[in-house]
């Protein structure tokens, strides 16, 4: 008997077991945890998570580790939630009674209790989302969803993201130009009428990497 098993123990005989799950973990370019789930086909979730959560742009890597007894997934996500407290997790469930969908059609079911979970060995493998190469199939699963345009920005929304960080003034446009000079600034997804266009996401990469303040020198013999 697995300890996945043992942990789903005392279960009585006449309910057939549930199909195991994924409990996952979305984090945010700074690793931080914003969202907790659970699935059992983890590229449709994503899939559905890209085409209806509005922070999905803020979403650079899941975290993911398979229980074989669902019970033991739902009582794993519900502490983790309740640990964790991501941002985007709306409601705090109780690890000694989870809910579940699949559940409801078998209200006789027991739990593993928190402690069972936890000794629970399990492998948790972690994929950046961004950078996730175009030929795997979590990356198709994505990109084939609803063809979903990442979240973009102008001038405009460069000159907010700056202010937004420079927490002490309101940065101006003209600036912001300048900045979008800078040799390390991404390249334009594309540039329209209106102007250049990037991606969020690589822009805020840009303004939150770390540079050495100051200007160069200027060259010998120039004034």
């Amino acid at each position: 008997m697995t300890e996945a098993q043992q942990a789903g123990a005392g279960f009585p005989p006449e309910v057939a077991p549930l199909p195991g799950a994924f409990v996952y973990k979305l984090r945010d370019l700074a690793k931080r945890v914003i969202y907790i789930g659970l699935t059992d086909d983890l590229k449709v979730r994503l899939s559905a998570h890209a085409c209806d959560k509005r922070w999905w742009p803020d979403v650079a890597f899941v975290s993911s580790a398979w229980y074989e007894q669902r019970e033991a997934a739902l009582v794993a996500e519900a502490v983790a939630i309740r640990d964790i407290r991501p941002v985007h997790n709306d409601v705090i469930p109780d690890p000694l009674h989870p809910t579940d969908g699949l559940l409801s059609l078998a209200t006789r079911r027991e739990f593993p209790s928190p402690a069972q979970v936890a000794a629970i060995s399990v492998t948790w493998v972690e994929q950046d989302i961004r950078e996730y190469p175009a030929e795997t199939p979590l990356r198709a699963a994505l990109a084939s969803a609803t063809g979903r345009i990442p979240r973009l920005a102008g001038l405009a929304e460069v000159t907010a993201l700056l202010s937004d960080r420079s927490k002490r003034l309101q940065v101006s446009r003209s600036y912001a130009v300048q900045v979008t000079r800078h040799p390390e600034f991404p390249a334009p997804l594309q540039v329209l009428a209106m102007g250049p266009v990037w991606l969020e996401a690589d822009v805020v990469k840009f303004i939150e990497t770390p540079r050495a303040p100051g200007r160069k020198r200027k060259e010998e013999g120039k004034s």
